[in-house]
């Protein structure tokens, strides 16, 4: 397990506490501690990292944790490409529109537990939001390659159908089918 880098990545507002990032962190933490260093943690979006980079020297993970910052929206799919693995350990969020990005890149996508996520992420690899030691347990497991490439393979066939041609035929039955009105 220490032959290859792996490459996690969250993109979300950085700092906020909905969003998880520093439970990711102490999961490193946690994997070092197992002799697992080979890991790098990159953040994607806009906020102000710096408690995050403190708490990162402080469990001594500092140099596991790339900050990015706000990226234009034409470097986004080009920095997902860069990563083996998206992470999204979020403790609220409706669809996740980052994760299924994600996904559309043919990533495995790891996430919490909750909101939209449940419904289209693999199960394989959630893991309760704000539960370090769940985290830490999904990173090592992603850490095999043929964990990763299976999951990625269920990624991208699960993104395909958020593409806009199946949404937009999927809203048209549903309205068809509330309003009474065919071909909506």
């Amino acid at each position: 397990m220490q032959d290859t880098k792996i490459i996690f990545g969250t993109a979300a507002f950085i700092r906020n506490k909905i969003k998880g990032q520093e439970y990711v962190i102490r999961a490193l933490a946690i994997l070092k501690a197992k002799g697992i260093t080979n890991i790098e943690y990159r953040l994607a979006g806009s906020g102000s990292p710096e408690k995050l980079v403190r708490l990162a020297e402080s469990l001594g993970v500092s140099g596991q944790l790339k900050v990015y910052g706000a990226l234009p929206h034409e470097e986004v799919f080009s920095w997902y490409d860069d990563l083996d693995v998206y992470i999204q350990p979020s403790f609220h969020e409706t669809l996740g529109r980052s994760v299924v990005e994600a996904m559309s890149r043919g990533l495995p996508a790891a996430c919490s537990r909750i909101g939209g996520m449940v419904e289209y992420a693999s199960k394989d690899i959630m893991f309760g939001a704000g539960n370090v030691n769940e985290i830490s347990v999904v990173m090592e497991k992603l850490m095999n390659p043929e964990v990763r490439e299976r999951e990625a393979v269920k990624s991208f066939r699960i993104a395909h159908e958020f593409s806009k041609d199946i949404l937009d035929r999927r809203r048209g039955e549903f309205y068809s089918e509330f309003t009474g009105v065919k071909n909506w």
